[in-house]
């Protein structure tokens, strides 16, 4: 049998389980977005435009892989410039990237820290998108 630990608690689970934290989480989080951002992350526009940076990254995380130094399997798609900040952009490939959950996390912890840090954060993501398309185009 194979396992993986969850992301975000670290409980032992089978491959191809959910743990009962991300479905719980994942109903919370839904009650904290506004009706607009709900409608958005449901729409087929985003169901495509996630399976389109799914593969501009070849499923991979750019940030473990350039910046941490690993090979890991992406779970999240992540919106450099959030999109309470810019909605027109919630759609451009250019500010999107595929990331696990737990980088996923670590980075919107760094942006929330100060403006500064999270001007840092976005540059350099869009920094790593920009050294992903040199490498692997």
């Amino acid at each position: 049998m194979i396992y993986k630990r969850c992301t975000r608690c670290g409980t032992r689970l089978e491959y191809n389980t959910i743990c009962s934290c991300k479905a719980k989480y994942k109903t919370n989080s839904d009650s904290y977005k506004d009706d607009k951002e709900k409608r958005f992350y449901k729409s087929k526009a985003w169901q495509d435009t996630t399976n389109i940076i799914k593969n501009k990254f070849n499923y991979l995380d750019i940030y473990s892989y350039y910046a941490l130094g690993r090979v890991e399997k992406g779970e999240v798609v992540h919106h450099i410039v959030a999109l309470d900040e810019d909605f027109s952009k919630r759609l451009s490939l250019s500010n999107l990237v595929y990331l696990t959950e737990k980088n996923h996390r670590n980075i919107h912890n760094l942006m929330k820290r100060s403006p500064k840090e999270k001007e840092d954060v976005q540059q350099l993501l869009f920094h790593l998108i920009k050294r992903f398309n040199i490498d692997f185009k």
